[in-house]
């Protein structure tokens, strides 16, 4: 069965923006087809375009837009954190929401949450476990989704964000695990197998979730992170990871059970689970916005989404904690 992406899922396979993708199916590079009024693209018409990429008649980043070949420049560091400081500024001054995280869950909750009467605007900044912590923490976002992760003794909450009164609302329990091909050709059921296996690991950026988990599972059973055999590129997203050992770029990646659905040719093997957490400043937890979060979470129609997707559990979906 065809396997189909939405526009996101191309730009973050490919590490480019969503609307770089719109305008290569625009100029007719990137077949793609519309269902409803949502467009998908197909495993096989991106497969051939970035084969035809890699033969120099494409760049899979859009270059060379006038034929010559030329490349289009990444945005410079201060005017990205520039970009990023003006949509901040425009969000606090309009009566709107910053939000942090990565996991695919954030866009299905902020859907629920604009049909609420109380919500209020929001943009997500994909921002890994560390990253969204930092930012909460210097205010440049007003609110993060958090996977925290089990082999943790203590609440890294209190570390990491010190001296500020946080609330937490349990969203989901998510499973990690490594995805490997179908059949497991190099036989590995836990992550110290990776040492001597040889298999080819692909790990998330520093700071991110499924990173954490595979170091602290090798740290755990005696060996250095360094020992596995690494991939030169790291992925950003669980998405990217099962992509990368899809398409043969890996042996071996660590992401959560939830995206493996759409790649029918791996397997998952668990390593550890992590609990979902909105966290936020505890001052604003009585205001109208805020309480319309937690009355979503807490909502049957939305445990029921959950549990219609693979790889959340809601057992615990709802519970507010002061921190």
């Amino acid at each position: 069965m065809e396997t189909f992406y939405t526009a996101q899922e191309v730009a973050d396979l490919l590490k480019i923006k969503k609307t770089t993708v719109y305008d290569l199916i625009k100029k007719n590079r990137l077949p793609s087809s519309k269902v409803g009024k949502q467009i998908r693209i197909s495993k096989s018409d991106l497969d051939a375009y970035l084969k035809q990429s890699s033969d120099g008649t494409a760049a899979a980043s859009g270059s060379g837009q006038d034929g010559s070949g030329a490349s289009v420049q990444p945005l410079p560091m201060a005017e990205a954190a520039d970009n990023i400081l003006r949509t901040r500024d425009y969000l606090q001054h309009n009566n709107g929401l910053i939000v942090g995280g990565q996991d695919e869950l954030i866009s299905i909750f902020c859907a629920y949450f604009q049909l609420e009467p109380d919500s209020l605007p929001v943009i997500q900044h994909s921002l890994n476990f560390y990253d969204s912590l930092y930012s909460l923490y210097f205010e440049k976002v007003h609110m993060a989704f958090v996977p925290v992760p089990g082999g943790f003794r203590d609440n890294p909450l209190h570390y990491m964000v010190p001296g500020i009164s946080l609330a937490s609302v349990q969203v989901a329990e998510i499973t990690y695990g490594m995805y490997v091909k179908k059949g497991n050709p190099f036989r590995i059921d836990n992550a110290a197998q990776l040492i001597s296996s040889g298999a080819r690991v692909m790990r998330g950026e520093k700071g991110s979730a499924c990173r954490i988990i595979l170091d602290q599972c090798l740290k755990d059973a005696g060996f250095d992170p360094e020992q596995i055999k690494i991939c030169s590129r790291e992925n950003i997203s669980a998405l990217a990871a099962a992509a990368a050992v899809d398409s043969g770029q890996a042996d071996v990646a660590v992401g959560s059970r939830s995206v493996l659905g759409r790649f029918p040719d791996l397997e998952f093997i668990p390593l550890q689970k992590a609990d979902l957490k909105l966290v936020f400043h505890s001052r604003f937890l009585e205001h109208p916005a805020y309480q319309s979060m937690i009355y979503v979470i807490q909502s049957d129609i939305f445990k029921r989404r959950l549990m219609q997707m693979d790889g959340y559990e809601v057992k615990n979906t709802g519970c507010v904690e002061q921190l």
